[in-house]
Parts: structure tokens; sequence; C-alpha cells
């Protein structure tokens, strides 16, 4: 399986394959976003399973993309109503 990284840096956001020194670098999220969902689709044509996590600036998984499906991630304990 294919897992490709969005997660913003310094200077813009990221696209990054899991497991891989290459990065690409774009000035929006957006634009991240649709880069690492055209890869994700291109592996698909490939034969090649392939998910999206986005990544908060600490890392924390925010939501990801798996067959053009998103799911968010569960809302942090803190938001949780008790």
């Amino acid at each position: 399986m294919y897992t490709y990284l969005v997660f913003p840096s310094v200077d813009g956001w990221r696209v990054q394959l899991q497991d891989e020194m290459r990065m690409a670098l774009f000035t929006s999220f957006a634009a991240a976003e649709r880069r690492a969902r055209w890869l994700a689709a291109h592996a698909s044509v490939k034969g090649h399973d392939s998910e999206i996590l986005l990544l908060d600036a600490e890392g924390a998984l925010v939501g990801r993309w798996h067959a053009e499906v998103y799911a968010p991630a569960a809302p942090p304990a803190h938001e949780v109503a008790a």
C-alpha cells in the first residue's frame, strides 16, 4: 500500500510518500491535497492500494482519504462532551 502524507511546514505544505525522503512543496493546502489525491489515483490505476493521511503541525492525524472517501479523525479527547 502507498501512504501519502500531507503536512504543514514553515515554508508551505508538503506531500511525502511514507518512508521516503523526497517531498514536494506546495504553497497551499488545497494544492498539496490535490496532488496527493492525484498520486493516489495514479497508483490505483496501476493496481496499487493507497491512502492519504492529513497531518497537523505536530504530526497528529486530522483526516484520511482512502478510495476517494474522506474520513475525519476522531475529535481530540478534550472536545468530546462528557
